[in-house]
């Protein structure tokens, strides 16, 4: 595993520009959200942080294309220019590779957003103070965890459709699979309200606009539903990304 672990970090820190192109979307991507409230309001430097997050929810939406995006491409190169069958050819275990492509590229991602974001959520606060929100540590932490889940599902599916294509499959996971499918559970559960709000706490857009919304609480089922639909849906796309390499069914 360490080896393995080893080899993907050198190839993510050499491959056709691939980590300093991470690195400037993320520097973009806080850059934008700045320019995306500039546009809303020029006054825009004497907003609280609670006031930046509720201004900002759509920028925060395309940082997750994004990140789900390139955390595909990252792994959909490798199989196109034929690197990662030398993986198996090689004899490791399809465990220790899948898994190690998740503990260093996805864990990378995550932490050059989460710490992108981490400083510009600390000036803002820090100049113009927090305003209403409430609970920040807590919506850093899931904040964090919705970028792991977006990074780890994506590289999944990268690793079962074995190409860049990946890319594009799971780009549309995260557009608009959560608001379809909780739009079309509204629709036809005839649930309650609260109900609904539990089934929503489960997707990855729906967990994202909480966290944004200083008048939203961070609830212990908010917690609960963002760690095990992460893990559910990591497991799932674990077990097809294994049995496809397990068949070398490879393109």
């Amino acid at each position: 595993m360490g080896r393995l672990m080893k080899a993907e970090w050198y190839r993510l820190k050499h491959s056709s520009g691939l980590f300093k192109l991470v690195i400037a979307i993320g520097i973009v991507s806080v850059a934008f959200i700045y320019l995306t409230e500039l546009d809303i309001d020029l006054d825009v430097s004497k907003y609280s942080l609670a006031e930046h997050l509720n201004e900002s929810t759509e920028m925060y939406f395309f940082i997750i294309y994004c990140l789900a995006v390139i955390s595909a491409v990252i792994i959909g190169t490798s199989y196109t220019n034929k690197l990662a069958y030398y993986e198996v050819m090689a004899g490791n275990k399809i465990s220790a590779i899948l898994l190690s492509k998740v503990l260093v590229s996805a864990v990378f991602l995550t932490v050059v957003y989460s710490v992108f974001l981490d400083l510009y959520w600390a000036v803002i606060g820090m100049s113009n103070g927090v305003g209403e929100i409430t609970q920040l540590s807590l919506r850093f932490i899931l904040l964090a965890v919705v970028f792991f889940h977006v990074c780890s599902t994506s590289i999944f599916m990268a690793t079962a459709i074995q190409h860049t294509a990946g890319a594009v499959f799971s780009y549309l996971r995260f557009s608009g699979f959560d608001i379809l499918l909780v739009f079309c559970i509204e629709l036809f559960g005839n649930f309650s309200q609260e109900i609904n709000t539990k089934i929503s706490d489960w997707f990855v857009m729906f967990e994202l606009s909480t966290v944004l919304r200083c008048e939203a609480k961070i609830t212990n089922h908010l917690v609960f539903a963002s760690v095990f639909g992460m893990l559910i849906e990591a497991v799932i796309w674990y077990v097809i990304s294994y049995v496809r390499m397990k068949k070398k069914l490879y393109n």
